[in-house]
């Protein structure tokens, strides 16, 4: 498995009324997110992170734009150390 366990941080949509409100009352913030997974691909518009990987498939993905992303950190992979208390 060649692909490196990340965290994503990037600023998604909001939601915020599902009621009549007063436009004044409206607000502009986006929302920071943290996605952690896989990353199973990258390029200048998008990066696509998986929350379960195998040899060759992955499952439960997301694209997110790297217009939206404010950092990507590398985080290094548990499965590389076997633990002997388990």
């Amino acid at each position: 498995m060649k692909e490196k366990l990340v965290s994503v941080v990037w600023r998604d949509a909001v939601s915020g009324t599902y009621d009549w409100t007063n436009v004044t009352d409206v607000g502009c913030e986006l929302e920071e997110v943290t996605t952690t997974g896989y990353q199973v691909n990258k390029n200048e518009g998008a990066v696509t992170v998986a929350l379960s990987i195998s040899d060759e498939e992955c499952r439960n993905t997301i694209t997110i734009p790297m217009a939206c992303v404010t950092a990507i950190y590398s985080i290094e992979d548990p499965c590389g150390v076997a633990d002997d208390e388990q």
